[in-house]
């Protein structure tokens, strides 16, 4: 079997980037992902190969996300105001 190309994430946040726009998704859309994406990179500090990303690694971004304050509302159920 041949060994598969290494590839580090900020490889894959350039292809998600061109596959995102070809796709047609907003603007908004994107960056979004992008930024989460960036910043997923920043929290493993600069995986070198993606293969290497555990369920574990993406459980601890999102408890890490979560106890963040700008994250602190994020679950909370919307109220409407009448």
């Amino acid at each position: 079997m041949p060994r598969r190309k290494m590839m580090d994430l900020n490889t894959v946040i350039k292809k998600y980037d061109l596959s995102a726009r070809a796709e047609g998704l907003s603007e908004k859309t994107v960056k979004h992902t992008m930024n989460s994406l960036k910043y997923f990179d920043w929290f493993l500090d600069g995986i070198s190969d993606v293969s290497q990303v555990t369920a574990d690694d993406l459980k601890r971004f999102i408890v890490d996300l979560r106890g963040r304050k700008c994250w602190a509302t994020y679950r909370r159920p919307v109220t409407k105001r009448y």
